[in-house]
């Protein structure tokens, strides 16, 4: 043991009333639910010592329903423990804003240990402190936000998820995921979170977070593509542009039909008709960024731009492949097998060079 946590387990010790919790207990506070976009895998640790050092801390301080702030500072460098507040996908903690942030109302504290933000994405771990006697919910204590600000205006967002779970009887550990609208926010500011209930207190918890994208930016490479196309279906699907980041790379795609007599396409493109797989040593698979623009006409063609991301995969993998799938209920330029498995419009596969 360490005499920085020799120090801290000194300065609280008085304090804690230890309470039974089992280890199956932290087990299952340890388990986040699922999140979209990109997942790495986690590292086994080997270091046995010192997962049952960070582990029994956990028992400790967690039943007690008190941490110091001198504690909690060295609970969240514990690997094991540190874990818990850190993103799944390592260089998101990399370029991620590690904070000091946190609220307290109602004998509730809600605190933000790291938030990472691309432009594209924005994410943070949180921590809730319970007081002793705290009812809590099945599920989540806390739903994501519908409404949150980036130096005062309202940021605009496609879709938003979030889950939290009980580290201890009086620690819940989570993290939320906005997936940010295609419009331009500024590189850096003050994100502002407010919540309004945890489990089934109603409070204040107004959270301002720093925020930056300005590192990822930095780190990040573009490059307009050409001649990376296919046609099939009376479709072109082409991509345009690749933007490779250290966490995820986006891939900025055009496709391009015919009109009908109707003045329409055959084949309506959105993110509930097309679906895109890839490679399976892309991590994570693709997904749209944003939600699919409506058509605009050029000529007698009709023309749709997205965005699509993946997580970064490592140096020696030299492409990407974007492959669409038939996601429509009606009949599509492939037809249904009966197999169950939707239809791959494999003569539209196009692969985008990275690195």
């Amino acid at each position: 043991m360490t005499d920085q946590i020799r120090k801290a387990l000194v300065e609280d010790a008085s304090r804690i009333e230890v309470t039974p919790v089992t280890w199956d207990q932290v087990a299952r506070g340890s388990e986040f639910g699922k999140q979209s976009g990109a997942r790495g895998k986690k590292k086994r640790h080997t270091g046995l010592y010192g997962l049952g050092a960070a582990a029994c801390l956990v028992v400790v301080f967690g039943a007690s329903g008190f941490v110091s702030p001198a504690m909690a500072a060295t609970l969240h460098k514990i690997p094991v423990i540190g874990a818990l507040y850190s993103f799944n996908v390592p260089q998101m903690n990399q370029y991620s804003t590690t904070n000091d942030v946190s609220a307290t109302d109602q004998g509730i504290t809600i605190s933000v240990p790291r938030a990472y933000y691309d432009g594209n994405q924005l994410d943070i771990t949180y921590e809730i402190q319970v007081p002793s006697g705290y009812q809590s919910l099945a599920g989540s204590q806390v739903r994501p936000p519908s409404e949150i600000n980036l130096n005062g205006r309202a940021v605009s967002f496609e879709s938003v998820q979030g889950d939290d779970s009980a580290v201890s009887s009086n620690i819940y550990s989570g993290k939320m995921e906005w997936n940010l609208s295609s419009h331009q926010f500024p590189q850096s500011g003050t994100l502002t979170i407010p919540i309004h209930q945890v489990g089934s207190v109603q409070g204040n918890w107004m959270l301002s977070i720093p925020v930056s994208s300005i590192a990822v930016t930095n780190a990040s490479q573009s490059k307009t593509l050409t001649g990376v196309s296919s046609s099939a279906y009376g479709i072109t699907l082409t991509a345009t542009k690749v933007s490779q980041g250290p966490a995820f790379t986006t891939i900025s795609m055009e496709m391009r039909q015919p009109l009908q007599a109707n003045g329409h396409p055959k084949y309506e493109m959105s993110d509930r008709t097309f679906e895109f797989g890839t490679a399976s040593n892309i991590t994570g698979g693709i997904s749209f960024v944003g939600s699919v623009p409506d058509e605009k006409v050029v000529g007698n063609e009709a023309v749709w731009d997205f965005t699509l991301q993946v997580q970064t995969p490592p140096s020696n993998v030299k492409s990407i492949p974007v492959e669409p799938v038939w996601f429509g209920s009606t009949p599509g330029p492939v037809p249904y097998s009966g197999s169950g498995f939707l239809p791959h419009l494999s003569q539209l596969n196009v692969t985008v060079p990275i690195n």
